[in-house]
């Protein structure tokens, strides 16, 4: 079998695959229903497909001429694409991804009332939990004078870890 395909074209391709996991990252992160696993293989596919067109029309509009072996140049796109994620920019468009993604409602805790979610400062938190610490739900009362003199208010964390709401 001999597949035949014009290099300049190739090479553009394989320079826009580089750089398409980005490209994936920030329309995986922005389009609200791409949620499951499939959905970005397929949002990767959309993109592959859309690289090749591009270079066949810049290559038609360069030479007038049309490349027989397309389905190779897409191939080629989805393996550079699968490559360059795998092997270069995964952290770097994961972070992408990740940024442009909207919030997640976290809901309530009972179905009435949200969720109460209180943090620490990394000085604060215990040693034992890396450096952070979070409670979810009510915390237990302790009296500024127990809490030696912490103000009212305010979160204090004993000596055993645990946290309590200052009152």
């Amino acid at each position: 079998m001999n597949l035949e395909i014009p290099t300049a074209p190739a090479g553009v391709l394989v320079l826009l695959s580089f750089f398409a996991p980005y490209a994936i990252a920030a329309l995986n992160g922005v389009l609200p229903f791409v949620k499951r696993s499939w959905q970005r293989k397929l949002v990767t596919i959309v993109v592959a497909l859309l690289l090749t067109a591009i270079v066949f029309v810049l290559y038609y509009a360069i030479t007038a001429d049309t490349i027989p072996s397309w389905p190779v140049l897409v191939l080629l796109s989805l393996v550079v694409i699968a490559t360059s994620y795998a092997l270069v920019t995964k952290n770097s468009a994961t972070k992408i991804e990740e940024r442009l993604s909207p919030p997640i409602d976290a809901g309530t805790a009972d179905g009435t009332t949200a969720a109460v979610i209180t943090s620490l400062p990394e000085a604060s938190a215990p040693k034992f939990l890396g450096g952070a610490a979070f409670t979810i739900g009510p915390l237990p009362e302790i009296t500024s004078a127990d809490a030696g003199g912490a103000p009212a208010g305010t979160i204090w964390q004993a000596p055993d870890g645990t946290l309590h709401r200052v009152v």
